[in-house]
Parts: C-alpha cells; structure tokens; sequence
C-alpha cells in the first residue's frame, strides 16, 4: 500500500519526525535507534491508513478541482487555498492515539497464528476517549444542551474523536476487515437431546445431583426456551423467582415462569432494573420449564440458598459467569456427536457453538 496523488489534499499530513517532535519531543534517529524506527513505520502505517479511508475516486475529483482553483487563483493574483501545514508543535491530530491502535491490532488472536480482529482492536479508541475525558487534558467542555441528558453534545478537543483520527479509524476497519465467525445454531434436536441427559442424570441422581449440574440444566434451559443470551440468564434472582413460583402454585397454575433477571443492562442510562420475563411452562415442543425450575428450588433449598443469585460460582457466593457452565454443555455436545448425527463429526464443538 502507499499514497496517491492528492492523498495529502483529503488527509491532513505530517512526517514521521514532526510527530515525533510532537509526540515525544525529539528528532528520530532511526539508523542507531530501534524504538525510532519501529515509530516511524508504525506513523507510515497510520497515516496510510487515513489516506485509504477515502476512494480514489473522491481523491481524483479533488486534485481535479484543486488543479481548477490554482488556475483562477494564479490568474487573479491571490492564493486560493488555506495553507496545509506546517503545524503548531505538538498538535499531533491524533497520531499518538492512532500508534496505540496500530500496536494493538499486531497482539496475538485467539488463534495460533492470527491477530486480534478489528472489532476487539477498536476497543482502544473508546478506552483513550474515557481517559482523555477524565483528565486535566480535556480542559471545560463546551456543552450544548437541548435542557435534558438525552439532548446533550459536548465540544471535545479529544484527538481520538477528531477528523483525522476519525479518516485513520475508517482506513484501518477497511484495511483489516471484520471476521465474524457465526455460531452454530442449537436445533431444536439438539436442545431436546441435551435436556434428555440431564433429565436422565436427574432420574438417577435425584436431588443428590451436584448443584453444579441444576445449574447448568437451568442455565442451558432458560438460555434456549426464554431467548436470553448466556450472560443475562446469570443476572437471575433467586428470591423472585422463589416469589413467582410459590405464587403459581398456590393458584394451581404452571402454565408460565415468570424469569426475573436483575442488572444494569445496555442502553438503561446506567439504573439497576428488575425484569421478568415470561417462559411457556411447558413449551410446545415438550420442555418442561416450569418443573426443571421446581426442581432446582427445592436443591437449593437443601443447602439453604434461598435468596441472591440464583446461579453462583463454585464458592457458593459470587455470580456465575455464562463460562462456567460451558465445559458441562460442551461435554453434553460432543457426546451427541459422537454417538449420533445430529452434529457433523468434522466440527469444532468448542469453537462452533456459543455459550455467551
């Protein structure tokens, strides 16, 4: 990759030693030192970056009309561009910001051989955002309120959120793509035959069935029958849920749980709310919700946990994560694999299919 004519025109540009005088104060010495060379190539490689972000074709139109503006401007005896640099010292437009970026996306992936993806790396930018927020740096923000939260834009000088980083930003999300890798579905066959075996596990054990176990049912249960994703079941109140449940029976009605969930969830201003969501006792394909959750209260009532979360981790205190459950129903699945059809044998189990 390198620049195109007229690159410089819709991105703003400096040399590797001008940043280098504004970011670390000195010249480069890239022939006697690593740590200078290694800056300049990682400055080339932003600033290749924000030039992508625009087409060649957008950079084609504009050299065009610049080329039209130097010819009336030299006709008519003034300069009809603004200056392009240099720049004040240490107004780096965010390059700082852009090499913390371009290192982090050379940190290993989770795989042998790759690196992280673009949607882990661009973590970075939000994490120098807050930092700058919350620093002597950001000075008095100008703020422009419509009278409510919701309503508020704040003028920020931040170098992260600024035109050149924002050009940068794009041009390495062209650059590196987006893999996403989609996990496998839980059919209908599977979920039935995952639930089977916990049925048959409980048909043996009783409620001498480790705690872990009920959990891990629940867990694969309410995941798949009440549309939460894996972290959200975790945020289940014990006591509520204990609440709903002895109200049901009094009435005789085990038509529906009502999943109470307690946190603070996305896009919900940061509050801790309750919500309770409904789940078929018994669903249309046979799932028996309302008894599995009877059976897991009555479990817990034997070691005494009434209230609090309902799912814990090993030291009976903390809230589980959805992972702490994983190798159980993983096992679960590479036995269906093995002993049926339901899962190719040529698949990944533990890669294939989500738990979170």
């Amino acid at each position: 990759m390198q620049a195109r004519p007229g690159d410089h025109l819709c991105s703003s540009f400096q040399c590797p030693n001008c940043q280098s005088q504004n970011i670390r104060g000195r010249d480069l010495k890239t022939s006697t030192n690593i740590a200078d060379a290694c800056f300049e190539s990682l400055c080339i490689r932003a600033q290749l970056d924000s030039f992508w972000a625009r087409s060649k074709t957008t950079v084609k139109s504009h050299v065009s009309e610049a080329r039209f503006m130097s010819r009336y401007g030299a006709a008519l005896g003034f300069t009809p561009m603004p200056p392009l640099g240099p720049f004040r010292l240490g107004d780096h437009n965010g390059m700082l910001q852009a090499i913390l970026l371009e290192m982090r996306t050379m940190e290993p992936g989770r795989k042998d051989g790759e690196r992280v993806q673009w949607g882990t790396a661009r973590g970075t930018r939000t994490t120098t955002t807050v930092l700058w927020e919350n620093s002597p740096a950001s000075g008095s923000n100008i703020v422009f309120s419509s009278g409510s939260v919701g309503g508020r834009y704040v003028a920020t000088m931040c170098p992260s959120e600024g035109r050149w980083y924002s050009l940068f930003n794009t041009g390495v999300s062209v650059r590196m793509g987006d893999i996403v890798h989609q996990d496998r579905a839980y059919t209908l066959e599977i979920v039935h035959a995952v639930i089977a075996m916990f049925e048959e596990q409980f048909q043996k054990e009783g409620y001498t069935m480790p705690v872990r176990d009920f959990e891990a049912a629940l867990f694969f249960i309410v995941a798949c029958m009440g549309g939460f994703r894996g972290y959200e079941v975790v945020w289940t109140d014990l006591g509520a849920l204990r609440y709903d449940m002895e109200y049901n029976e009094e009435r005789d009605d085990e038509t529906a749980v009502s999943w109470p969930v307690t946190g603070r969830f996305k896009n919900e201003k940061g509050a801790w709310n309750h919500y309770m969501i409904p789940i078929a006792g018994v669903t249309g394909s046979g799932v028996r919700v309302f008894e599995w959750t009877q059976r897991i209260i009555k479990r817990l009532n034997l070691i005494g946990r009434t209230e609090g979360w309902l799912f814990r981790k090993s030291n009976g205190v903390d809230r589980a994560l959805a992972g702490d459950y994983a190798d159980n129903i993983y096992t679960k699945l590479e036995i269906l694999q093995r002993k049926s059809k339901l899962i190719d044998p040529g698949v990944d189990v533990r890669e294939a299919y989500g738990i979170q």
